[in-house]
């Protein structure tokens, strides 16, 4: 009797860790689904500003693009704002 007593005790114990796990693991999950997208833009404007410095485009190209992706802002926003 004390066998079967002992087992019950540990597939309980397993059922709340691996219910505590998936709660876990969903709550993180929740945050992370909008990081991708703030990566992204980061990362496209790490590209933009590495291809500036390399000389590959000018000025203007650097601005426009760096406004169509949010990251800088031309000097007619400014004004305008």
């Amino acid at each position: 009797m004390f066998v079967t007593h002992g087992w019950w005790m540990l597939s309980e114990a397993i059922f709340w860790v691996a219910l505590l796990g998936l709660v876990v693991w969903i709550v993180s999950g929740l945050g992370r689904s909008r990081a991708p997208e703030r990566r992204d833009r980061q990362n496209a404007g790490a590209v933009l500003e590495d291809r500036f410095a390399r000389g590959d485009i000018s000025v203007e190209e650097f601005r426009e693009r760096g406004a169509e992706i949010g990251r800088f802002h031309t000097k007619e926003e400014k004004v305008s704002k």
